[in-house]
This record gives C-alpha cells, sequence and structure tokens, in this order.
C-alpha cells in the first residue's frame, strides 16, 4: 500500500484508527484485505493534505467531495469488479494470491488465464489499478522476503508485460502528443514503465516506449529527434555516489530541452536532490498528473 499510494504505513495505520479514512475488509486471519476503493480514497486524501488541508476535516468526505478538491475529477468511475462480481467489493489482494500462487508452482498456463480473464472483463484503467499495481507491488514483497525467485519474478515480467503491449491504445489522431517513457543505464525493472506508457496511451498520447537500460546519449538524442511533451523516467533501486551523480547531471541536461517527469519510491535519495524534474511515487498519482497535463 506504501508504493500504492505514496503514504507510510504509520500514516495509513494512523488515517484508518484515529479518522476512519478507510474501512478496509479483514480476511480469516483478520489481516487487512484493502480494495480499489480504499487505495483510491488513501490517493486523494494524500493529495489534499498535501495542499494544507488537515486530514481530521478531509478525512470524513467522501470521495467525490475529495476529488472535487483536489481539482482533478477523473474520466472513470471507482474501478469495477469483474462481472461476475459485480454488487461486491473485491479484495485487491485476492486475484494477486491466486495468480502468485500459480506462478510458484510453475502454473504458466493458469497464471496467464487469470490475468487474462481479469483484462476481458475489466477497462484497461481499471484492470491497471485494480490487478497490475497490487500484483507488481505484491510480487517486489514476496520477492524481498524470499517467497518467490527470480525465474517466477521473470514469469510474472512476460506475462504482465505480453498484456500490458495488448493495452496499447489504437486510433490515437494523427496530431496527438508524445510522451517518451525510458530507464536509465543500469536499471532493468521494466513493468512500472509498461504502466505509466499504457496509462499515458489511455490519456491520449502517442507513447515511444525505449525500454530500460538506455544509455544516457542514447535518451539525449531521442528526446532531441522525438521532440516529446514529456520524457518520463522511471528509478527503482538505490544508487551509488557515483551512479547518483552521474543520474543528477543528465537530468539537468535533459530538463534543458524537454520536460522530464520521474517516478521513483517515495524513500528513494533522489527525493532530496533538487532536480528539475518532477517527481512521482503512485500510479495514481501519475495519472492525474497526465490529465491535468490535457493533451
Amino acid at each position: 500500500m506504501t508504493r500504492l499510494t505514496g503514504l507510510s504505513s504509520d500514516t495509513i495505520r494512523a488515517w484508518e484508527r484515529r479518522y476512519r479514512a478507510i474501512e478496509p475488509d479483514r480476511s480469516s486471519g483478520n489481516t487487512r484485505q484493502f480494495s480499489a476503493d480504499d487505495v483510491r480514497r488513501l490517493t486523494l486524501l494524500k493529495e489534499v493534505t498535501d495542499l494544507g488541508h488537515s486530514i481530521s476535516q478531509v478525512a470524513p468526505l467522501d470521495t467525490a467531495s475529495l476529488e472535487a478538491l483536489v481539482g482533478s475529477v477523473r474520466s472513470t468511475a471507482a474501478p469495477r469488479a469483474p462481472r461476475a462480481e459485480r454488487g461486491k467489493v473485491v479484495p485487491l489482494q485476492r486475484l494477486a494470491d491466486s495468480y502468485l500462487a500459480a506462478v510458484t508452482r510453475f502454473e504458466t498456463r493458469r497464471s496467464f488465464e487469470l490475468l487474462a480473464q481479469a483484462a476481458r472483463d475489466l477497462d484497461p484503467r481499471d484492470f491497471l489499478f485494480t490487478v497490475v499495481v497490487p500484483v507488481i507491488h505484491e510480487v517486489g514483497l514476496r520477492w524481498s522476503h524470499g517467497e518467490l525467485g527470480v525465474a517466477q519474478e521473470h514469469i510474472v515480467s512476460s506475462q504482465l508485460g505480453a498484456l500490458l503491449v495488448s493495452l496499447e491504445r489504437p486510433g490515437l489522431s494523427e496530431d496527438a502528443p508524445r510522451i517518451v517513457t525510458a530507464a536509465p543505464p543500469g536499471h532493468r525493472h521494466e513493468l512500472g514503465l509498461l504502466v505509466a506508457a499504457v496509462l499515458a496511451g489511455l490519456r491520449g498520447y502517442e507513447v515511444a516506449h525505449l525500454g530500460v537500460d538506455l544509455p544516457w546519449q542514447e535518451l539525449d538524442w531521442a528526446a532531441q529527434m522525438s521532440r516529446p511533451r514529456v520524457l518520463i523516467l522511471s528509478v527503482v533501486r538505490d544508487l551509488p555516489p557515483s551512479e547518483r551523480e552521474q543520474l543528477e547531471d543528465a537530468v539537468h541536461h535533459l530538463a534543458e530541452k524537454v520536460p522530464v517527469w520521474l517516478g521513483c519510491p517515495a524513500d528513494h535519495s533522489l527525493t532530496r536532490a533538487g532536480l528539475p524534474a518532477r517527481l512521482f511515487h503512485s500510479y495514481a498519482q501519475f495519472d492525474a498528473a497526465l490529465q491535468g497535463l490535457a493533451p
């Protein structure tokens, strides 16, 4: 949830218990199970408190009022449940658990069918926020705890990548503004970058997805040749001092030519670097910014 909303676990717990900002379901083992609406509300609450509002004042507001307060009315309603489950609140964790259980057993046919069925039942943005993003988050947690191996992580990357590519939006206008997405040299996590690329496509942008581990000189050349509305970079892992200095220099150089947006964890050292770039720590925050940019 911290990666999804940009909030610390302590803040989420305090807002839940003290202000009843959300009321997540509980599993049989009394584990909290967050719904898509919980994620959405927490993201909105973070945005309005960042604007200076007190959490005690805004927590009682319904989601529609929060959206109005933020000033960013999204084009879709709260994420829908799969057709077979319409009318119920489906915990985000349910599909992720079933999918990753199949991956753990190397049941690749079963795991891919679970994803493909969800992609058929949901519209693209709902599929991203209620399925893809929670799965990415859960994979990271399980890998860090030693519950998933590299081989299984590669299965997830391959299957999600294939489905994300299939979500690319056709029929854009010839004069659609362009957005470039890439990960700099030494950075090879592509799934989050693909989510960003698909979200941009759904917002009406022509997306030039350059992939991962791209040399700085290639990024510089691509920015000059493509003349994008925005260059989106993704950095996940920590950086040693020499690499961080190189990245900061490169971003300063690129920002002289094109607006730079940078996705990274909320606790990453780059958040304190004073970069000439707009930083994002959640996909919902990024999607709202895309809408505000307006093609």
